[in-house]
């Protein structure tokens, strides 16, 4: 005890002490400040006539179980000595709606209700807003900090499409930070699942889920939940942009790129549906990168 109370001189806490009466007697005489008694334990020696120490702040004097759960609670007295602490900072708490004005500026969707941002024909996009995400199994989920995504995990989901290509990476990486969904986070995740199917069509599953903003602590977590379907077949000259393309997984690789480009630009200006030509022109000029 006497150890303890050296140690501690100097780094502003004060040295308190759970036991027996006894005990916690004898660490009083030594300079201890606050003592817990475990004065429940009656059959203890230490317990067995001692006094109560004057400067005891807590008594464990009863136990009992709590109802119908089987936890067994113990029951403490508190004699006001030990304060614990002296004041409570105020946290921010931020709400749902204030949120994500933050995250997404020109959202015009109902938070719970499923909605489509764009359907051009070989590509679909749905969404939701929601404070109840469930992620898809096997989805990959990737840490956001300070309005950036982990970069060694994104690289691991990147490189498992087959995007082993450190420029398109980035090039992914750069589009997921510059977004508002993932900017504007502070603390959060993002979740991602590719699927593919045999036909030529791929679904990307995307969630962006905020902890805390700039502004503060959510006090329910948000998510956006997006989830893109292509069928490449469909998309207006694929037989010739397919052929610059030496690789199925490069496929792959791309679609992913075609998803954040495309979200980015929806997002950005989200009445502004005539996005396939601007797709197009980034498709076809994005290939030749891969050849």
């Amino acid at each position: 005890m006497k150890s303890v109370l050296a140690a501690v001189a100097d780094s502003g806490y004060e040295v308190g002490v759970y036991g027996t009466r006894n005990v916690c007697l004898h660490a009083k005489e030594l300079g201890v400040k606050y003592s817990f008694v475990a004065n429940m334990s009656y059959g203890w020696s230490g317990n067995l006539g001692f006094k109560m120490p004057s400067n005891w702040s807590f008594d464990q004097f009863t136990e009992y179980t709590a109802g119908s759960t089987g936890i067994d609670i113990d029951q403490d007295a508190a004699s006001g000595k030990d304060k614990g602490v002296s004041k409570f900072d105020k946290v921010t708490d931020v709400s749902v709606k204030a949120a994500l004005k933050s995250l997404w500026p020109n959202c015009e969707y109902d938070q719970e209700v499923e909605f489509t941002m764009f359907d051009i024909g070989w590509m679909k996009c749905t969404g939701k807003v929601t404070t109840s995400f469930k992620k898809a199994d096997g989805s990959t989920v990737i840490t956001i900090k300070n309005g950036k995504v982990d970069e060694a995990s994104m690289n691991g989901f990147l490189n498992s499409l087959g995007a082993s290509n450190n420029v398109v990476n980035d090039l992914i990486i750069d589009k997921f930070n510059t977004l508002s969904f993932t900017s504007e986070i502070k603390n959060g995740q993002l979740s991602v699942k590719s699927t593919t199917v045999s036909d030529g069509s791929y679904t990307f599953e995307v969630a962006w889920t905020a902890f805390e903003t700039d502004e503060g602590v959510l006090n329910e977590a948000l998510t956006i939940a997006l989830e893109i379907k292509i069928n490449l077949p469909d998309f207006p000259s694929w037989g010739t942009a397919a052929e610059t393309l030496k690789e199925v997984a490069e496929v792959v690789a791309f679609a992913a790129i075609i998803v954040v480009i495309i979200v980015f630009l929806a997002v950005s200006s989200p009445a502004d549906f005539g996005v396939a030509a601007a797709v197009v022109a980034l498709f076809v000029s994005l290939a030749k990168d891969f050849t």
